[in-house]
């Protein structure tokens, strides 16, 4: 069986996402049985930090999960536009991926559709616009939903595996297996 690259990293990722799982789950456990024994020991003031180190981490790797995720996907497209590219020949397109306008996503979805001679249905399309739309918090307002924008707020909040917990995006564990 004939694997792409592309298919090959997006299993890769997979791996990824679960041993930082794993390592999230110890940390966690470990700073509750940390906490939890200093509320048996009697100390007054007990040190959370490493729980707030822990929860910072996860935070984190679970915002470089959406990334990564999305960049995996534009990285599938691509590829997929320059395969059929090449299967049609660069002298028998109509148009090139370069000369057309937007959104890169849409962009490439226009290109397949239009020379794949076939429409993407919009509930197969979706997943990846929402992904898209929680990549885009992350990355360009560190997670931080603009209450000026509700309907990307309700748009986000609808998403499995993500909330919204004071004003930030919070991603759960599931939602970049979810959304691979």
């Amino acid at each position: 069986m004939h694997q792409s690259l592309e298919e090959y990293e997006f299993q890769l990722f997979k791996w990824h996402v679960k041993e930082t799982d794993t390592l999230i789950d110890k940390m966690i456990k470990d700073e509750t049985s940390y906490i939890k024994n200093q509320t048996d020991t009697g100390d007054t003031e007990q040190d959370d930090s490493g729980m707030v180190a822990a929860e910072y981490y996860m935070c984190r790797v679970r915002y470089s999960h959406v990334i990564h995720l999305a960049s995996l996907f534009e990285s599938m497209l691509q590829g997929e536009c320059d395969r059929l590219a090449q299967a049609i020949g660069e002298n028998n397109l109509l148009f090139k991926l370069s000369e057309l306008k937007g959104e890169p996503w849409l962009v490439k979805r226009r290109f397949i559709e239009r020379y794949g001679q076939f429409e993407v249905p919009d509930e197969i399309w979706q997943p990846a616009e929402d992904l898209l739309k929680v990549r885009n918090v992350v990355i360009h307002a560190n997670g931080a939903i603009d209450s000026r924008q509700p309907d990307q707020k309700r748009a986000i909040e609808k998403q499995p595996g993500i909330s919204i917990e004071s004003g930030y995006i919070k991603v759960s564990g599931e939602y970049a297996n979810q959304a691979a």
